[in-house]
């Protein structure tokens, strides 16, 4: 099932203006080690099964963190408002699901002074049907 939420998440960004504004560098769970920037990573650090009396369901957390090497805001927060016009409330295409809801639950802004690096981690709740 992690597989084809990755697929619908990669299919989703194809194309898009967030995937144009990143240079399509998304990556699953990592990037390289001397990665190019701006570039984001997406994560699934949780998922759980739900079911009701006639329906069965898949709750996931879905962890988007863009980053940005950029000296100012403005490159940051254009990733971040892209990843969200992409994202917020968006039905994903799932094959052998029903993709219910992505809700965002939260935004948390980070960053590596040392190295330079602004960071936006963005939190979105997942329901999907089988």
């Amino acid at each position: 099932m992690i597989d084809k939420v990755l697929t619908g998440i990669f299919s989703k960004f194809t194309g898009s203006a967030f995937a144009t504004a990143i240079g399509s560098r998304m990556y699953s769970r990592f990037s390289s080690s001397l990665p190019v920037f701006p570039y984001a990573v997406v994560t699934l650090p949780d998922a759980s099964a739900d079911w009701n009396f006639s329906d069965t369901f898949e709750e996931i957390d879905v962890q988007f963190s863009i980053f940005s090497n950029s000296g100012s805001e403005v490159e940051i927060t254009g990733l971040l408002n892209n990843l969200i016009s992409l994202y917020d409330d968006c039905a994903l295409t799932i094959t052998g699901y029903t993709s219910v809801y992505l809700q965002r639950e939260r935004i948390i802004s980070l960053s590596d002074g040392e190295n330079g690096v602004r960071q936006f981690t963005v939190i979105y709740n997942l329901l999907i049907e089988k």
